[in-house]
């Protein structure tokens, strides 16, 4: 069972976010661990496979993040 911390719950791989007007907000969830290395560019995978994971990963931003400030920051 996840716990919310400072109006944050963690599920799955969304942390959802209670605004002070009552509104949600989703963002992608990232654990302590995370290394944000997918597949290396220079592996001997397929093409095709680098490029879906590309697609994938940019794919998965726009879905979960709500918030058009934190899907394209400064």
């Amino acid at each position: 069972m996840e716990v919310e911390e400072n109006n944050t719950l963690p599920c799955l791989d969304v942390d959802i976010t209670r605004n002070e007007d009552g509104t949600q907000k989703t963002s992608i969830c990232r654990e302590a661990a995370d290394t944000d290395q997918v597949l290396n560019f220079r592996s001997h995978h397929q093409l095709h496979h680098k490029l879906g994971v590309l697609i994938s990963v940019l794919d998965r931003k726009d879905t979960i993040v709500s918030d058009l400030h934190d899907r394209h920051p400064v």
